[in-house]
């Protein structure tokens, strides 16, 4: 068996070719520790992607929400709230909805239609209440979620006390199957 060693040396990378010769087949470890290293970053990338997926990618089921919310009536109207329709979404969400989303706007009226309802509160729970959280620093979790679209992010931030009617809300959620 021959061994060769080379060793080139530069301002950051100090980095060691070998080279062995074996029955006249010759291996290049250079490459293969190339290969471990990308391999290496390859199954990094993913566990950081299943990272942030399990952290911001925390999907609510609206099904349940519809049904805690107006019981699957599509022309509710809360009269205290102002919320409307299947998932009860008030004024500020719909102008927030209006303001990420100029090609569709929508009116308060609109919110009795079954579809655009669902839309709108699809979007508000999986995308923008988890958008307000990451911004804030906060947890993207089911549990926060929940918190927000009952009581507020502003509540939830100020760290008060949570109310009874939002843990109820959240049991509520998780026990619906």
């Amino acid at each position: 068996m021959i061994t060769t060693y080379k060793t080139k040396h530069g301002k950051l990378d100090d980095f060691h070719v070998e080279t062995v010769k074996k029955n006249d087949y010759s291996v290049n470890f250079t490459y293969f520790i190339g290969f471990l290293g990308c391999l290496g970053l390859f199954f990094l990338t993913i566990l950081w992607d299943c990272a942030n997926a399990t952290e911001t990618r925390t999907h609510i089921d609206i099904e349940k929400i519809i049904q805690i919310e107006s019981h699957g009536r599509p022309w509710a109207l809360n009269k205290r709230t102002g919320a409307r329709g299947l998932m009860q979404i008030r004024s500020i969400c719909l102008r927030e909805w209006n303001n990420y989303h100029p090609e569709s706007k929508y009116q308060l009226k609109d919110l009795y239609n079954p579809q655009i309802n669902m839309k709108v509160g699809y979007w508000y729970l999986n995308n923008r209440i988890p958008a307000m959280l990451k911004a804030s620093k906060l947890k993207i979790t089911t549990h926060n979620i929940l918190t927000c679209y009952n009581w507020g992010i502003g509540n939830l931030k100020s760290n008060k006390k949570i109310p009874k009617e939002t843990i109820n809300y959240i049991q509520k959620y998780l026990g619906l199957k």
